[in-house]
């Protein structure tokens, strides 16, 4: 997986403090010429918007789909973090904890079953999905690599099939 990456497909943002979906891709950047080849390739202008992260710049698109690319399986990370007020509490795959460094490997305790694993994560006992894809736009690989990341359920679950796919 890259370590540079040109920028973020987002399918939603903040107003007023208030999530809001969108119905087509919102790409954030934190190079201006990116953001204007963006523009250029899937419609919508170039912003700047306020965020604490490099990627400040924004293009909201009138693309709602976009065919990728994906170059290996380590390019979608399958994963379950559980947050507290003091940080990452649990950060595994489902069956073997990823962090922190002395237990990486070993057995987390989540259960095996989809269901068990919403219903500990519903009741704040267990993980949820945070799921991360890096790819290339099929339509236009000389923009680079983008990230999309998700917490979804059912992102996961069509995530891991995916990747088991392309094993």
């Amino acid at each position: 997986m890259p370590d540079d990456f040109a920028g973020w497909f987002r399918f939603g943002r903040l107003v007023d403090n208030q999530p809001q979906a969108l119905s087509s891709w919102r790409i954030t950047t934190q190079d201006l010429s990116t953001a204007n080849s963006i523009g250029q390739f899937f419609g919508g202008i170039p912003n700047r918007w306020r965020t604490n992260s490099p990627d400040h710049f924004e293009v909201l698109t009138g693309t709602p789909m976009v065919r990728i690319t994906l170059n290996d399986p380590h390019c979608i990370t399958p994963e379950m973090k559980k947050w507290g007020h003091k940080g990452l509490m649990h950060h595994c795959d489902g069956s073997q904890f990823l962090s922190p460094h002395q237990k990486k490997g070993s057995y987390c305790g989540c259960p095996e079953s989809l269901c068990e694993r919403k219903e500990r994560a519903r009741s704040y006992l267990g993980p949820q999905p945070s799921t991360e894809v890096s790819f290339k736009v099929s339509d236009a690989p000389s923009l680079g690599y983008f990230r999309m990341h998700s917490v979804s359920w059912r992102f996961a679950e069509s995530a891991s099939a995916i990747r088991d796919l392309i094993n």
